[in-house]
């Protein structure tokens, strides 16, 4: 019984809410005002993450999602196809 006063008193100081963090599920990147959250919303790699989850597939992070816009745009000039990506 004594382990679960420990384990509930250490839940308790995990959900301190004393600093509000705004977080995105699809992207799991956080964010540290409304304003940088709605930029966010309206990022390439909100939107790229956020068709993704919705085809049921794992976001990119940040740098990840980077790496393959990189290498879609130079994939994209070195052919010169359209839509590569």
């Amino acid at each position: 019984m004594d382990n679960l006063k420990l384990n509930t008193s250490q839940l308790d100081n995990s959900l301190n809410t004393s600093k509000k963090i705004l977080y995105c599920n699809h992207c799991m990147a956080d964010c540290e005002s409304q304003e940088q959250m709605r930029e966010h919303y309206k990022s390439e790699f909100h939107k790229y993450n956020l068709s993704r989850v919705t085809s049921n597939l794992n976001p990119l992070s940040y740098e990840d999602f980077m790496r393959k816009k990189n290498h879609c745009t130079i994939k994209y000039f070195n052919e010169s196809l359209p839509n590569v990506c």
